[in-house]
Parts: C-alpha cells; sequence; structure tokens
C-alpha cells in the first residue's frame, strides 16, 4: 500500500522506499529504484534493476549478484547458474554447490545431483548421499560434540559442528541435546502420512504469501474444490515443512466515525497531563480488563484492575475479546474509572 509520498507493509511506514517508483513483486517481495524489500524490511546490497522472483511461492529471488532465500542472502551461490531443482522439496543448485532451504550441502557433485525426495539426495559419488545409517552415526556426533562444549570446550558450536559432519545447523540442531538411545532408531519411514493430496498442495503452495489465505480459509477452500475435509492444523504444519509463510495484513485502517471519536476522547483525556504524570505511570506484564455489567440506563465500562481486585464472582472475563463500547485504547495500570464514548451518545 502506499501513497504519493510514503510506502507502506502492514500499516507501518517502510523506511527509505520511494512511493513513485515502488513496485510490488509479489510473495512478500517489493522494490523501488534503489532498494528491494521483503515483508517491509529492505534487503542489505540488493539490486533493484536485475532482481527477480526465481518461482512463486518458493522464497527465492536472485539479481545479478547474489540469490536470495525468503529475503536473505544465501552465501556462495551463484546467480547465473542457480537453479532449483524440484519445486518446493527445498533442493537447490549452481555450478558449484548444492543448497538445501538455503544451507550449503558439503561435498556435493551439482552436475549429478539429484532429488529424490523426504529430504534425501544423491550425486554420482556418494551414490544414497544422506542414507539413515549416515544420518545415525552423525546424530551421535551432534550429541558427543555438544557434551564435549558443556564440558569446556567453548570453540565448538553449532555452526562448528555443521562443518564437521558436513550437515546443516537445521539438523545438528534438531539432534545435539537429545539423548543417545533415540540415535540408534531408523526414523527413514516415520510419522504419519501426509493427508494431503497434490492438488490441495498445490492450492496451499498458491494461497500462501498472499492476504487474506489463513490456514482455515485454505482449509475451505481445499473442501470445496476437493470434498475433503483438511483441518488447519495439518495446513499449518504442512506450510511449516515446506517454509510457507502465510502474513495477514488489516485490509484497511481502523478509521470509522467511532474508532475516530475514541481516539479524540483519549486526547482529551490526557491533554492535562503534566511530565511527572506520565512517570508515574508503570507498564505491566499483567492487566485485566473488566467489563462491568450495570442496569440498562448505564452504559458499559472498562476499568483497570489487578487480579487480586477483582472479586470472583464479579470477574466478567479476563480480556474481553469483543470490545462493544470502544474500538482502538490504550491501556494503563492506573486505577481510574475511564467512561467511554459509544457510537453517537455519551455515557
Amino acid at each position: 500500500m502506499k501513497d504519493n509520498w510514503n510506502v507502506y507493509f502492514s500499516n507501518e511506514k517502510v523506511a527509505d522506499a520511494l512511493a513513485h517508483s515502488f513496485q510490488d513483486l509479489g510473495f512478500g517481495y517489493g522494490k523501488d529504484a534503489w532498494h528491494v524489500f521483503y515483508f517491509g524490511e529492505k534487503i542489505p546490497d540488493a539490486m533493484p534493476s536485475s532482481f527477480q522472483i526465481l518461482r512463486p511461492y518458493a522464497g527465492y529471488a536472485r539479481d545479478s549478484w547474489y540469490v536470495y532465500y525468503f529475503g536473505k542472502k544465501i552465501p556462495y551461490a551463484k546467480p547465473s547458474s542457480f537453479q532449483i531443482i524440484q519445486p518446493y522439496v527445498g533442493y537447490t543448485k549452481d555450478i558449484w554447490n548444492v543448497y538445501y532451504f538455503g544451507e550449503k550441502v558439503p561435498d556435493t557433485t551439482p552436475h549429478t545431483f539429484q532429488s529424490l525426495g523426504n529430504g534425501y539426495g544423491k550425486d554420482s559419488w556418494a551414490h544414497a548421499y544422506d542414507t539413515e545409517q549416515e544420518r545415525m552415526i552423525d546424530r551421535i556426533k551432534c550429541i558427543a560434540f555438544r557434551a564435549a562444549r558443556d564440558a569446556g570446550a567453548t570453540f565448538i558450536n553449532r555452526q562448528w559442528i555443521a562443518d564437521k559432519i558436513h550437515r546443516t545447523t537445521r539438523f545438528v540442531t534438531a539432534w545435539w541435546e537429545k539423548s543417545y538411545d533415540r540415535c540408534f532408531t531408523d526414523y527413514s519411514n516415520a510419522g504419519c502420512k501426509l493427508k494431503l493430496s497434490q492438488t490441495s498442495q498445490d492450492i496451499i503452495h498458491k494461497a500462501s504469501g498472499r492476504q487474506r489465505n489463513s490456514c482455515s480459509i485454505v482449509a475451505k477452500e481445499i473442501a470445496k474444490e476437493q470434498k475433503k475435509y483438511v483441518t488447519g492444523r495439518t495446513i499449518n504444519n504442512y506450510r511449516h515443512r515446506e517454509g510457507l509463510k502465510p502474513f495477514h495484513i488489516i485490509p484497511k485502517p481502523l478509521k470509522s466515525e467511532t474508532h475516530i471519536s475514541n481516539r479524540l476522547w483519549l486526547c482529551d483525556c490526557l491533554e492535562d497531563w503534566t511530565e511527572e504524570g506520565f512517570l508515574q505511570l508503570s507498564l505491566s506484564d499483567e492487566f485485566y480488563v473488566w467489563l462491568v455489567r450495570t442496569p440498562i440506563y448505564q452504559n458499559d465500562r472498562i476499568w483497570i484492575l489487578s487480579a487480586e481486585d477483582i472479586e470472583e464472582d464479579e470477574r466478567y472475563r479476563e480480556m474481553v475479546q469483543n470490545q462493544i463500547c470502544i474500538g482502538i485504547f490504550i491501556i494503563f495500570t492506573y486505577k481510574r474509572l475511564l467512561w467511554v464514548i459509544k457510537d453517537k451518545r455519551e455515557s
């Protein structure tokens, strides 16, 4: 979203973005004449003139100098020869290296590398590059190196272990704090079968990175198209596994007459406050909104109290999820009764 002067993302101004030349590239990416952005954040050193998205919904993009995965540079990747081996399974390559979800896979031959699915791949030298036996040994190494670090080898960290066993830091993070007993289990056929059909997966990929496509909405779309019920949790797990990132944006700013009047009322309430008065306010990690039901001739009131001040039989709920008498408000922890302006009348 932009106006004549500024560019906005999630109702926040995008720093250093030029409105007159800004373009929305989709899937979280955008650019102007001087910079490239990902979800409102500037990507350092990216070249707008040559920046392009490699494949929809996959997260990969490149310019003349670098390759990016979800807005982050992939170290050592060569843009001119970079390619996605198989869509949405994680493996990519260039003329020198093979990468898995943006991290370099050590000791591989790119021109003979093949993706086997489920995280496995092979080349002409390693044959079955990622066998379960090799993974079992590397799990044990992760735990052993972590134990050495705890014993005083402070130079050991996750990146050091990943380089040592020729694995990704994601693999090290998943295993280095587990017990040795779990390393000997064969996980190659573990886990539940994927419940999503290929058509359902395509619907999820198409919906990811777009507005108003939460997991529950995508589940309804799958039910409509495929006549199959899929839970939002299943879609969320699939998105997490594939590295897909749905995002939610408020469709329009809250600028109704009620919201405007509430803001004006709050300004009037704080107009006479001095600097010392504001300094006496202490922000709190816990607060409660108490909605008091009173006779018809009085309006609803919002009172800020601590938990100890509220009688258990009088507590309506800890947080009012659907405020019926105020749209936007600021909560301080001072104990004061606030009379809230309601639509077309005052309380």
